[in-house]
Order: structure tokens, then C-alpha cells, then sequence
């Protein structure tokens, strides 16, 4: 993805959604759920992580459609009130046809070091009528 010069440590996704053409996997998801703390209040979030497609059938709405049944879960069985991702910048584009919005204020992720502003775009997505809270926002685990 381009981001190892970031040095940063990653927490591994809870479940892994596949997407497939002719029995063949195309496509790959990560998600997990997780309670981040914005100015202290607590906000479950659905995580979205490792979002790729095999190059060769790139652009065709297998990774879009892989994507939308890992938030249905995380939304519907988990009971996520966001998705929420950590996103390169080539990448804002995709998601934000999908909804998704950067989170402007700092979100501090936990690193062997200590806490320390994650270095790159984060993106929320509401799965109800809700804003995302204003205010900074502690990860309180690894980035994924």
C-alpha cells in the first residue's frame, strides 16, 4: 500500500470478507469492531482494513461490493454506529463515492513508542443519521 515508510505497527482484522468470480477470490476485505473515544465519550466503530482486488480484474466493482457486505455486517449483526478506515490519499476518491467522509480533527494511535497522531487520512462512514462527533479522536489500540 505504500506506507512502509510510516513504520507503524497494525492491529490484524477480526473477520475477512472474500469476494469471488467464478470460485476464484478477487477480492478482499478486513473488519473489525472497535470502541474509539472521541473528547472521551466512547463511539463503536465498524474498521474496514486491507481493502484489495487482484490487479488484473481492477475496476469492475468486486472490491465496492466486497466492501458493502463486510459494512452490513459490521452495521446490522455487530451493531457498528460508523465504519471507520484508514485511507492513502489515492484512495479518498473511492471512498468517498461510497459516502465516506475524512475526519479533519487529530485521531492519536497507539504505537510501541507511546501514543502518536496517526500520519495519513482517516474516513468515517455513518450507518445511522448521526454526524461524526466533533473532537479529537484516541484510537486506544493499533491502527488496522
Amino acid at each position: 500500500f505504500g506506507i512502509d515508510a510510516y513504520c507503524l505497527n497494525w492491529r490484524g482484522q477480526d473477520w475477512h470478507f472474500i469476494g469471488y468470480v467464478e470460485d476464484e477470490p478477487v477480492s478482499h476485505v478486513g473488519a473489525l469492531v472497535h470502541d474509539v473515544s472521541v473528547e472521551g465519550s466512547p463511539v463503536r466503530v465498524g474498521g474496514i482494513a486491507a481493502v484489495v482486488t487482484i490487479p488484473s480484474v481492477r475496476g469492475k466493482g468486486y472490491a465496492r461490493r466486497t466492501l458493502r457486505a463486510a459494512l452490513v455486517f459490521l452495521k446490522d449483526d455487530q451493531d457498528a454506529e460508523f465504519g471507520f478506515l484508514f485511507c492513502i490519499d489515492r484512495m479518498i476518491p473511492f471512498y468517498q463515492k461510497m459516502g465516506w467522509r475524512k475526519i479533519t480533527d487529530p485521531v492519536i494511535v497507539d504505537q510501541p513508542q507511546g501514543k502518536i497522531p496517526y500520519p495519513m487520512n482517516v474516513m468515517v462512514l455513518p450507518f445511522r443519521n448521526e454526524e461524526w462527533p466533533k473532537g479529537t479522536v484516541e484510537l486506544n489500540s493499533w491502527p488496522w
